[in-house]
């Protein structure tokens, strides 16, 4: 199976991984707050996405199963 990154990657084009624990509250929300798509697992760090006015926010949740990442209303939602 192909890494995370490279499958996010041929469907959505360039990404940036940011790891939220390395960077401190204020570097988030300036992270956030540029970004026009974010990919993030279900919890608590998609809590920053409140400071995000135009991304597209698609949400992982474990245990859900997909061959390819696909766009429909119930996986990608417009904040």
């Amino acid at each position: 199976m192909p890494p995370p990154q490279r499958v996010l990657e041929e469907f959505y084009g360039p990404v940036r991984v940011v790891r939220t624990s390395e960077h401190s509250l204020d570097d988030q929300i300036e992270l956030v707050s540029g970004a026009s798509r974010i990919v993030a697992p279900h919890g608590q760090a998609l809590r920053n996405v409140l400071f995000s006015e135009r991304a597209i926010v698609t949400q992982l949740c474990p245990g859900l199963r997909a061959a390819t990442p696909r766009r429909s209303t119930s996986q990608t939602a417009r904040v």
